[in-house]
């Protein structure tokens, strides 16, 4: 990692964790955080699995990381990234904490909500919450958590209720709600989110269309995640305006 200038004005980086692979160790998740906010980075990001040994091989081979590192393993290790950025919350002290992304179809809506909330309150009001739905690769994690897999288009209709159930959760002392996905009646959650609500971005790479999708952005988002690792003429195709 390099510094951050203080030029920058305006511009806010962020550090992807080591959450996965070889390098992955308490130790390290921590050393690295704590860098991270020494140098000045404003944000620890992770992505999320539960099931990690999905045919990611094929993408992300296990035991990747310098030659003869004594922690090189072909486990496929990954920590679970609510508990994994609870834990560096507590090793940090100032760095926004975000998800990217939660795939909601693989989680309790009401647990979710409990469990950032929770974050939110212990950390002084630091989560950002990056959601999406799952691609098609994603479909064997779906099915190892005896979960459905419906089309990309209901997957978000889902992700709709989902975070509208959960920003009930958060603003009202009793909330209710009732839906196709989501049903409680006089939930009392607390604590409550420091800033009222945890900003929610949306993980998609083109958004400009009338699909659910942008719907979903539209109804929810406070921020976007763009797929990693694209070029500048990438990551302006993903805004189209036709």
């Amino acid at each position: 990692m390099i510094p951050v200038s203080d030029s920058m004005t305006g511009l806010t980086l962020g550090v992807r964790l080591p959450m996965a692979g070889p390098v992955a160790t308490p130790k390290r998740l921590i050393e690295a955080a704590q860098e991270a906010e020494r140098l000045g980075y404003s944000m620890l990001i992770t992505l999320d699995h539960i099931h990690n040994s999905f045919e990611k091989g094929r993408y992300i081979p296990p035991g990747f990381g310098e030659y003869g590192d004594p922690d090189n393993t072909t486990e496929p290790t990954q920590f679970e990234s609510v508990a994994g950025m609870a834990f560096l919350a507590g090793v940090t002290k100032n760095m926004d904490l975000l998800w990217s992304v939660v795939t909601l179809g693989l989680r309790d809506p009401i647990l979710l909500a409990k469990q950032m909330s929770t974050i939110d309150a212990l950390s002084g009001g630091r989560c950002i919450l990056g959601v999406g739905v799952g691609n098609v690769t994603d479909r064997e994690e779906f099915g190892m958590l005896g979960r459905s897999f419906p089309s990309y288009d209901e997957r978000w209709r889902m992700a709709d209720k989902y975070i509208s159930a959960m920003k009930a959760l958060w603003s009202e002392p009793r909330a209710t709600f009732h839906g196709k996905y989501v049903n409680f009646e006089e939930c009392v959650l607390y604590p409550k989110p420091i800033r009222q609500r945890i900003p929610i971005w949306v993980g998609t790479r083109i958004l400009s269309d009338e699909s659910p999708r942008t719907q979903f952005a539209i109804r929810h988002a406070d921020g976007w995640v763009l797929p990693h690792l694209l070029m500048p003429e990438d990551v302006r195709s993903c805004a189209k305006t036709s």
